[in-house]
């Protein structure tokens, strides 16, 4: 699933509902858990950074200020100048730039939150 079709499918699941925002590095801490307990074949998922609007000015799909970052080394450094959403990896605690809004990423849906 692509960046726009999780974020729009968050949207739909409940109104007023975003990818995930990230704002410590307990909630960050907390996602890489859940990553590595639920996504074994798939080692990434979206998160709701983005800096779709302007290129560089990183935000939050659902508003909120951009001040945590935990970027991997290296990024984010916009590879082809296609890189405009974030996701998380398992093999670490950092936010990866990925190939764009269209790169196919698996996701988690709301009821995993409150399994952990």
């Amino acid at each position: 699933m692509d960046w726009m079709s999780a974020e729009a499918f968050c949207q739909r699941l409940v109104k007023g509902a975003h990818l995930v925002s990230v704002h410590s590095q307990e909630q960050n801490d907390f996602l890489v858990k859940l990553v590595r307990a639920n996504m074994n074949s798939t080692p990434r998922m979206w998160i709701g950074a983005n800096d779709r609007g302007t290129e560089g000015r990183w935000t939050w799909s659902d508003g909120s200020p951009f001040v945590f970052t935990a970027w991997s080394t290296g990024e984010p450094n916009d590879y082809f100048r296609r890189e405009d959403c974030g996701m998380l990896n398992w093999s670490g605690e950092y936010f990866l730039q990925h190939r764009g809004p269209h790169a196919p990423v698996s996701w988690l849906q709301l009821e995993h939150w409150s399994e952990m």
